[in-house]
Order: structure tokens, then sequence, then C-alpha cells
């Protein structure tokens, strides 16, 4: 009776050990299944069933945050994720079979920048084509899925061949030029070497075949491989810079400087294809170095017009190179008061940047250079599945029509940076975006190559007209959410605190990387906070907090904290209804830890002499300065005098 008594309280506890023990999943079974999970993102088959293996990672990613807080995973949650691991790998092995010939043929139209920029159309359809195949393949509906991918796999190979011949009616004379060259220096170098004439020739094309001792500036600080002699003229030499000095909707001023004093003539000639010239002026000579200017009117709004030169005397004619393009304005008025750029960096080892910013250039082939914006925020910047949207740098753009182009691209030839997807959005609204894939096959690879979005694919992107049509319908439709009812009627526009942190970070990481007083000193600091703290002052101004390093070579580097007050002040500008608001940095202080550095001394750890501490006690105190401004178009409702500007 005592051992039955005995076993019957003992008997709970054995039961609840044994529900314990079976209910723990241990850290090597979870490091398992994540190793299975890595391996299949090494490979192409994520692409084809992308939500699925989405939302398996995400699964996966909250399994690991369950095991980290409480050092288990219930088994039954961890066979969850295996099963859909399972359901992932049946349906993207069934999509791979039925998208596997359209796949490369949609890789390379998205990848490549002369194919994109041909028809901006043609791939917007084709791209629709193929994610409803993808879709479909998700959904199970095979048959359907398989038309399509048929489908898809014809456009894009239709828009390659019509791109592909595109280019080479456009490089065609560009070609024979080298050509010519070539057979030039083959002949150079097959002359005896017991002539002097032929030991000249051949000394020239070797060391126009292997420039490599001799930087000239161009990519990594290195010259081309080849470069093509300078063969007697077939006419005089043509302008090699065409430029455009000011535009309206429907004229462009065109102005170039001539080079040659032996022609008989010029033609200024336009084409809308890059292949059909058709000369719009001609003159007779032009004195050598003088500015000549041609107004092209009759123009289409919103519209790119490429223009070149041809000079020509009774030796034959030769044109400029390269063309030069610009565009027509249009007719919508809408400011531009923020820019931004989300990317979302691929999840696969070694898809991200190591030290290596990304760089961003908006609105090229205008009056003003492109505006170029370094993206270094104070974290852990275009790490492996990292999404993060950035403020970009305002520069010259005002407005819509400043912004022409955008270019994404990064220094180094060594380290790749591969782009899931990325969304430009411009006054916080996505005007165009982009999807690449999750592999290494599909992915968009920055470095050594850089990755254009050329004016006509801007402009015919979907997003990018609907936001043009919805602002013109309601102006400064943009701004509602930002606007609130005072008690005496008036309005206030509300500027967010993170949006101006957000702004100010974005600048100051700019200016860490390419402004010289301070690119060789300072960098964002060992951080284990926010890189840019702010707090309100009052209603117009913010104090802000900057976490930094000063760079003191072969010693460690003192933190430096940077304070400073931003205000945001605010004028009218009644004739074209936009409320401009300008964004200043102002009474900068500084304060340095050099405790910890004092300390080191006195023990003598380090032979650090106070004159350092001095030296760079007196120069810290250069502060970047922070100055944005930007317009914005008010709905048609509010009076631009009645506004208030504060932040919150």
């Amino acid at each position: 009776m005592k051992k039955n008594i005995l076993l019957l309280l003992l008997l709970p506890g054995m039961l609840l050990g044994s529900i314990d023990l079976s209910a723990k999943t241990s850290d090597s079974e979870l490091k398992a299944l994540e190793l299975r999970v890595e391996k299949v993102s090494s490979t192409i088959l994520p692409d084809f069933a992308p939500q699925s293996f989405k939302s398996m990672k995400t699964k996966l990613r909250e399994l690991r945050a369950i095991y980290e807080r409480e050092g288990r995973v219930s088994p039954q949650l961890l066979a969850e994720v295996q099963q859909e691991l399972e359901r992932f790998r049946s349906d993207a092995d069934r999509g791979q079979k039925i998208m596997k010939k359209a796949y490369p043929w949609r890789n390379a139209a998205v990848r490549y920048n002369f194919v994109r920029s041909f028809d901006a159309l043609s791939l917007y359809r084709a791209e629709q084509t193929y994610n409803q195949a993808l879709k479909l393949v998700g959904e199970h509906k095979f048959d359907e899925a398989k038309r399509l991918a048929s489908d898809a796999k014809g456009q894009y190979k239709t828009l390659i061949r019509n791109a592909h011949s595109n280019a080479k009616k456009t490089l065609a004379d560009v070609l024979k030029g080298y050509k010519r060259g070539v057979k030039y220096d083959i002949s150079g170098l097959k002359k005896s070497s017991s002539s002097l004439s032929g030991l000249r020739r051949a000394d020239g094309a070797i060391q126009r075949t292997r420039p490599l001792d001799v930087p000239t500036g161009a990519f990594n600080g290195v010259g081309p491989l080849y470069i093509p002699p300078d063969l007697p003229p077939d006419g005089p030499q043509p302008p090699v810079t065409i430029g455009m000095i000011e535009r309206t909707p429907t004229s462009l001023k065109i102005s170039w400087t001539d080079v040659s004093n032996d022609e008989d003539g010029n033609r200024l000639m336009r084409s809308d294809n890059y292949i059909n010239w058709s000369t719009i002026n001609s003159t007779g000579p032009i004195p050598r170095t003088t500015n000549f200017s041609f107004v092209d009117t009759n123009l289409t709004p919103n519209k790119q017009y490429c223009y070149l030169v041809e000079s020509f005397n009774a030796f034959g004619a030769r044109r400029s190179y390269p063309q030069f393009c610009t565009y027509t304005l249009d007719t919508a008025n809408i400011p531009v008061w923020r820019l931004q750029l989300r990317v979302k960096v691929a999840d696969f080892s070694g898809a991200g940047l190591d030290d290596e910013p990304l760089r961003v250039y908006i609105g090229g082939n205008v009056e003003r250079p492109a505006v170029q914006t370094v993206l270094d925020y104070g974290r852990a910047d275009f790490d492996r599945a990292d999404d993060f949207t950035y403020d970009l740098n305002l520069g010259h753009i005002k407005d819509l029509n400043d912004v022409t182009n955008l270019l994404l691209s990064t220094n180094r030839s060594t380290d790749a940076l591969y782009i899931e997807e990325f969304s430009f959005l411009i006054n916080q609204q996505e005007v165009f975006s982009r999807h690449f894939g999750a592999t290494a096959d599909s992915a968009l690879q920055i470095g050594p190559y850089s990755y254009s979005v050329q004016f006509a694919e801007l402009r015919n992107d979907p997003t990018w007209q609907q936001f043009v049509a919805t602002s013109r319908l309601s102006p400064g439709f943009d701004l509602r959410e930002l606007i609130e009812d005072l008690p005496d009627g008036k309005k206030q526009l509300v500027i967010p605190v993170d949006q101006i942190v957000s702004r100010t970070e974005s600048l100051v990481g700019h200016m860490l990387n390419v402004d010289p007083e301070i690119h060789h000193r300072f960098r964002w600091g060992f951080i284990t906070g926010p890189a840019v703290e702010a707090s309100k002052v009052n209603d117009t101004t913010l104090h802000f907090d900057l976490d930094l390093e000063a760079k003191i070579n072969n010693w460690p580097n003192p933190a430096l904290d940077l304070d400073f007050d931003i205000e945001v002040a605010s004028q009218c500008d009644n004739a074209t209804g936009k409320l401009n608001v300008d964004l200043t940095s102002k009474n900068f202080t500084s304060s340095t830890d050099f405790t910890l550095w004092k300390d080191l001394v006195s023990l003598g750890v380090l032979p650090l002499s106070n004159k350092l501490i001095e030296w760079y006690a007196n120069e810290r105190t250069d502060p970047p300065q922070v100055n944005q401004s930007f317009g914005v178009r008010l709905p048609n409702n509010l009076n631009c005098n009645d506004i208030n500007v504060k932040v919150k």
C-alpha cells in the first residue's frame, strides 16, 4: 500500500518531467533547420515560390527569437516550419519547371540598362505577365501559369531583340571607327623592325593596347585595355561638348563650343530614337572656341530629345559623340519637398556590403549636374536582408521636372551589393519600384556595374503617372496628412521629428564621405543607441545629438558628441502658391570623452601627450553645417499666409 501511494505521488512528477523533456527543442535541431534553409537560399529556388519562401523565412526567424528569449522552442512549432519548408520545395520545384525558360530572359531584361531604357512600357507589360504566372504557380493553377510563362518569355525576347537592334544601329559608326583603328594598329605591328617609321607605329599600338601603367582617370584610376588611335580625319573636328542652357515645355536652348578651324559648315541634328537624325539648324563656319547656341521650338512637353553637331568640309563630315540628350518641361508644376529610396538587400550569404556605401544620383542632363547622395546612416547599412528607407539630398531639385533619371552605384569593384527590390519615393509617395529577385542569379548586383533608370522608364511607370495625375487634380494632396486645424480657423503644417532626424542623418552621413574638411577626420561612432537623437526645444526648434568618432592614426578613435539646434522657418511665395521651408543648423557645441584618455596617459599605458589632446580639443570645434530648403505646393483651399509651420 505504501509503495502504491509512493508511486502515485511520484507519477505526476514523472509524467510532467517526460512532457517537459518532449517539449524542448535543442539548439542543434534549430540550427539544423536553419542550415537547410540557408542551403536553399543559395540556390535559385526562392525565385520560383517567392511568397512561400518569404513566409517560411519569417517563421524561422521568429523561432530563433523565441529560442533566444526562452531557451526553448515547441517541437510543434519546429515541425510546422519543417512542413512549410517541404511545401515550399514542392512548389518551387514545380514553379522552376514552368518558369525556367522565361526566367533567364526576364533576368536579362531587368538587369541591362540598354534594354530597360529602350521600351519601358513593353518591359512593364512583360513584368505583369511574368508576375501573374508566378502568382498562378503559388495558387497551383499550373496550366494557366504555363501559358503566361510562355507569353512572358516571348515578350522579354522581343524587347531584348528590338533593344539590341537599336543598340547596333546607334553604335555602328562608333564601332566602325574602332575597327579602322584596330586595322591600323595591326598593320603597324606587322611592319619590319628595320624601319624606324615601322617601330614608331608598333610602339603606338603597344602603348594603346597596354596603357595600364598610365592612370587616365577612368574607372578605378586605370585606363581602358585599348585606346583607338587618332586616325587622319575624314572631316573637321566636331564639338566635344554639347549642353542645354534653357528649357520650357515646348523649347530647348542647345549650346556648344566650336573646336575646329577648317570646317565649311555645321549642322545641329535632333533625334528622339537615337537612329533617325534630322537637321534642325545649319550654319556656316564658326570661329574656333566660339560659343554657339540655337533654340529648338515646337517640341512636345515632358519628352526626351537628343542632339549632335555634324561639322563638314570637302574631305567629309564628322559627328560629335556621345550624343547629348535632355528633356522638355512638363506643364505640371509639382514641387519636390522630399526624396527617399527604400532598399531591400537580398537574403543570402555575401549579398550585403561591407564598408562601402551605396551612391545615388538623381537629375542629370539638365542645367545642373546630377545630385549625389552617399547613403551612410549611423547604423549597419546594407547588411544581408536589410530593408530600410533613406532620405536623399534635394540639392537643386525643386520640381518634378528636375527628376530626370536615377543611378545607383558603388565606388569599388571588389564589393558587390545584391538588391532584391527598391522603391523610389517623392514627397513620401512611391513613384517607381523594381523587384528583381531573392537569389544571386536574379537580384540586382551593384558593383562593379551601376544601375540606371532613364527618363522614359521613370515616366512610363504607372505609379509615376498616377502620382502626376493625382497632383494635377488635387495639388498638395501629399501634404494633407501633415496639416492640422487650429482653434482660430487657421492651419498649421506639422513636420514630424522623425522626418527631420532622417534628413539630418542622411545629410551628415553624406558629408562624412564627400566633404574634404571632415572626410578624413570624423566618422559615425561606436553606437549602441540611435546615431542621431532629437528633442523638441519649441514649436520651431529641435535639439540634436550626433554620435561621431574622430579619426586619429594609430590610436583608438575618441568619441565625439556634436550638439546643435535645427530651426524651421517658412515664407510664402503667393505668386506660385508655394510655401518655402528652411531647415538650418545653429548653436553647435561638442564634448569629447577625454577621461579615459587622460587615465591611460597617467598610467603610462599610452604615450599620448597632452599636446595631442589639446590639438584635438581645438580642431574638433569645426561643425558640419546642416541646411536644407524645399518648397511645398498647398492644397487649393488653403491660403499660404494662414499656414503656420511647427515640428512635432
